[in-house]
């Protein structure tokens, strides 16, 4: 095994950019005297991922995809691994998404340098994003990425029925349709990623089925001591 963290890559060039990173590199076919080093010239399936780091290591990720079909590097091919993100950024944070069958996998997060909605009193914060029908607040469902004031983070799927503070969808599962749900704390402000089901068997109507197309409505503010939201 080498010690090499790049062994056989070359011509390595990387960007940032609105919180994603870019990576190219040539990597060489075969190296027979490295060991478990693959050759390149034979098929395989490709397995994608997206997830964190702490303190520069890569944890366990978050989204998964693998591809359905083998690939050779032969020739030159493309095959989409967690899907090429949209996003929509909002000053203070970000939301990017990654369809795939039967889920969306979202990531809500500080844009770069924000500390917009971050109180000088150091006071916990949420972010937020809903889908809408139209282009006011009301009758939506709604994502809260929520710091609480012992610096613990909690990812809440609420339903807005008005300007006020909304209701959970399930007060027994107050992240119902939501899986691989990992948080973090960015220069005090939440940031949450999590896998969504598209739809769920015998849901209610509280529960909107992202296969068909919403506005989305962002919000971001402070959370009291006793860890509601100040809408």
């Amino acid at each position: 095994m080498s010690t090499n963290p790049t062994v056989g890559f070359s011509n390595i060039a990387t960007s940032y950019k609105n919180g994603i990173a870019t990576c190219s590199f040539t990597r060489a076919i075969k190296m027979p005297s490295v060991t478990n080093y693959f050759d390149a010239s034979q098929s395989y399936y490709i397995l994608t991922a997206i997830g964190p780091l702490q303190s520069g290591q890569i944890r366990k990720h978050s989204y998964r995809q693998s591809s359905t079909t083998m690939y050779t590097f032969k020739n030159g091919a493309t095959t989409p691994g967690p899907t090429t993100p949209a996003s929509t950024n909002q000053n203070s944070f970000k939301i990017s998404w990654f369809n795939s069958n039967n889920s969306t996998f979202f990531i809500i997060s500080p844009s770069l340098g924000s500390t917009r909605n971050k109180r000088q009193t150091g006071s916990p914060n949420y972010i937020a994003f809903g889908f809408s029908t139209d282009q006011r607040m009301g009758n939506d469902d709604v994502t809260v990425c929520q710091l609480n004031p012992n610096g613990s983070v909690n990812l809440y799927h609420y339903y807005n029925d008005g300007k006020y503070y909304p209701s959970l969808i399930s007060s027994t599962d107050p992240a119902i349709g939501y899986s691989n749900i990992t948080t973090n704390v960015i220069n005090g402000i939440p940031s949450c990623s999590f896998t969504r089901a598209k739809t769920l068997p015998n849901s209610n109507s509280q529960y909107f089925d992202i296969n068909n197309q919403y506005y989305i409505l962002t919000a971001s503010g402070s959370v009291s001591s006793s860890g509601n939201l100040f809408i």
